[in-house]
């Protein structure tokens, strides 16, 4: 009868080492399952930030644009001086400082009288991720920095 309580001890004790923690293996597995979500995860992650910045910009483009819009209502033709339409002279940012809007000059095949061109310049952290422009027949283009203008604005 001793043998057998001896041998029932001495397998409770080594059971209870099993139990008590992880394996190297098992802890690398973790790591290595952690590590690729994570490289997943965060480039689409990226990708919905540069399209939160975007959003602003054009939400901000098309302020102004309205702004544009009640000006040329009231007065008969567009404005490039941002401080008659109540905002600052030097562009007027966007809540989070993503974009500064600035208004062009008039051309030869888009006078003052019909046409205005707004351009959604990216600043600060965020100068990478290009430029928006509108204009007011509803033509949205935009480049990433020197590239040429693309027609249409990219998804937000």
């Amino acid at each position: 009868m001793a043998t057998n309580e001896i041998t029932i001890k001495k397998t409770k004790t080594a059971a209870l080492h099993i139990v008590k923690g992880f394996t190297l293996i098992e802890i690398m597995t973790t790591l290595f399952v952690i590590a690729i979500l994570a490289s997943v995860a965060y480039p689409s992650y990226q990708n919905q930030v540069l399209k939160s910045k975007r959003s602003e910009g054009k939400a901000l483009l098309l302020e102004v644009m309205q702004l544009q819009e009640r000006f040329k209502t009231e007065n008969g033709s567009y404005t490039v001086d941002l401080t008659q339409l109540g905002l600052p002279a030097t562009g007027m940012l966007s809540e989070h400082k993503y974009y500064t809007v600035v208004v062009s000059a008039a051309t030869a095949t888009c006078p003052i009288t019909d046409c205005i061109i707004l351009t959604g310049n990216a600043s600060g952290s965020n100068k990478n991720h290009g430029s928006l422009r509108l204009r007011s027949d509803g033509d949205k283009n935009w480049k990433k920095n020197d590239a040429s203008w693309q027609q249409g604005w990219p998804d937000s």
